[in-house]
């Protein structure tokens, strides 16, 4: 037994539009490409879209390979959300 009280969904409200009116922030043409079987990391980046995450992780690669060259120390932690 739960402590909420469980009521049915009201559906009416809701109302549906169609996928081509709706704004996105990514086109069709800026999906990453499929790079080849045994391709270099830097071919595979290339292949990759120039958007969100990936661009993301580009500018991570590029702040280690600073870094390295600087010769500084680099602290790398993951964790998951």
């Amino acid at each position: 037994m739960s402590i909420y009280s469980i009521q049915p969904l009201v559906l009416g409200e809701v109302h549906t539009y169609p996928l081509a009116s709706r704004k996105s922030k990514v086109s069709v043409r800026e999906f990453g490409k499929p790079s080849a079987a045994n391709t270099s990391l830097t071919k595979f980046l290339d292949s990759l879209p120039h958007i969100l995450a990936a661009e993301s992780l580009r500018q991570l690669l590029s702040a280690v390979q600073a870094a390295r060259k600087q010769r500084k120390a680099i602290l790398w932690a993951w964790a998951a959300m």
